[in-house]
């Protein structure tokens, strides 16, 4: 981003987090508000800053953003103490856990062994004037490591109570997309959401009142790196996170990911998607915010016909083409590509000659689903869903 197109938004501050872990929770940071400029903003969170400059555009207000993120993290190194020795949907954290520093001295001993031979790869191939992107190996999971269970949230979200944020928005999933945390995962992200919203409070007078302030996340977005399973389990389970949580929220990125790339480098249509439905939720705005979503089914003869929530100005194919990464299956549970037709403003019919007699329909249930071409008039992806309630992920990993 060039330094002058930053330097358009002098209404908006950032302040960075430094990244730390701590086992207690922690009173302050050492950190401060920066003007909104091209050195700043070049080590802050896109999408944070997109979203941000989002709202300060639309609803002409100054604007904080407040980052506190470490990349590849796991859900549990954001939660409290008391959620993660006590609360049921952290006890596969728990038993990974104590599992991961049992067999810490070993799995450092491999570790060490690992990136001797890493680093003298880099070495030689630097020797002959070789550009080599090998990965170097990840430090194992130890009592210390800076992404212990409830590390961050100690020193990096505790710090920040009870500061009067507006909301919090959320980019991370990637971590538990494989087994054993992916079948809990929504659990975990309502009981974190619910301690720090209890927390928040905790830290004020005694007279305060607490407030559900929003919580809105990313649901993952196309890669094909992702877990072929869990990847689209952990789209499922965060979907469920907005429908049953309380003043919750998602934005879909299946379509603006990259098959090669886990972070995605265009992150604009992330962040003005969530300050899309953050003016229509928080600030009561007249506006679609959401593509659709699936809401109910009904198997009609040889087809299944879908209803959809925020449907806006109508269900629509975005190139002209038949919508791609539908699927159907019978009794037998054997999906095949299917066959659809828009029938008006909120209903699809999907069928295939292959089902005769269809029982459940899938879409995007796929860790890369490319060229996705399923939008609401107003140009919002649809949620990826499906209508079964089969096992999608093995139960060990």
């Amino acid at each position: 981003m060039k330094q002058a197109e930053v330097g358009a938004y002098p209404l908006i501050r950032l302040f960075r987090v430094p990244v730390r872990g701590e086992d207690e929770r922690q009173s302050k940071v050492e950190a401060l508000w920066a003007l909104c400029d091209g050195e700043t903003v070049a080590r802050f969170s896109a999408a944070g800053f997109y979203f941000g400059r989002a709202l300060n555009r639309d609803l002409k207000v100054p604007v904080g953003l407040i980052q506190s993120a470490m990349g590849g993290t796991n859900a549990y190194s954001w939660i409290n103490n008391e959620t993660y020795q006590k609360d049921p949907a952290a006890k596969d954290s728990r038993e990974h856990f104590d599992l991961a520093v049992k067999n810490y001295q070993r799995a450092k001993l491999k570790y060490d062994g690992q990136l001797k031979v890493w680093k003298e790869n880099v070495a030689e191939a630097k020797r002959v004037g070789v550009h080599k992107k090998e990965r170097a190996p990840r430090a194992p999971l130890g009592a210390d490591h800076v992404k212990r269970p409830t590390g961050l949230y100690n020193a990096m979200i505790a710090p920040l109570q009870p500061y009067a944020i507006q909301g919090a928005i959320w980019y991370q999933g990637e971590a538990n997309s494989r087994p054993p945390f992916t079948s809990h995962y929504q659990e975990l992200m309502l009981a974190l959401v619910e301690d720090w919203r209890q927390d928040w409070v905790s830290q004020m007078p005694p007279e305060s009142t607490r407030r559900d302030f929003p919580f809105y996340l990313v649901q993952l977005p196309n890669f094909a790196g992702g877990h072929k399973q869990g990847w689209p389990v952990i789209r499922e389970q965060m979907l469920n996170f907005w429908q049953q949580g309380k003043n919750t929220g998602m934005v879909v990125a299946i379509d603006v990911g990259e098959a090669e790339n886990i972070h995605p480098r265009d992150k604009t249509p992330v962040g003005e998607r969530l300050a899309r439905f953050a003016r229509g939720n928080v600030y009561h705005q007249d506006l679609v915010y959401s593509g659709p979503i699936y809401k109910a089914m009904e198997v009609k003869g040889a087809g299944i016909e879908l209803k959809f929530d925020h449907s806006g100005g109508g269900l629509k194919s975005s190139d002209g083409q038949s919508l791609r990464h539908f699927t159907i299956a019978g009794a037998d549970g054997v999906f095949v590509e299917a066959e659809t037709v828009i029938v008006d403003k909120d209903t699809l019919m999907v069928r295939s000659e292959k089902v005769p007699q269809p029982r459940a329909v899938r879409y995007a249930w796929s860790n890369n689903p490319e060229k996705i071409n399923f939008y609401n008039a107003e140009k919002l992806p649809a949620s990826p869903f499906r209508t079964d309630n089969w096992q999608a992920m093995p139960e060990q990993p």
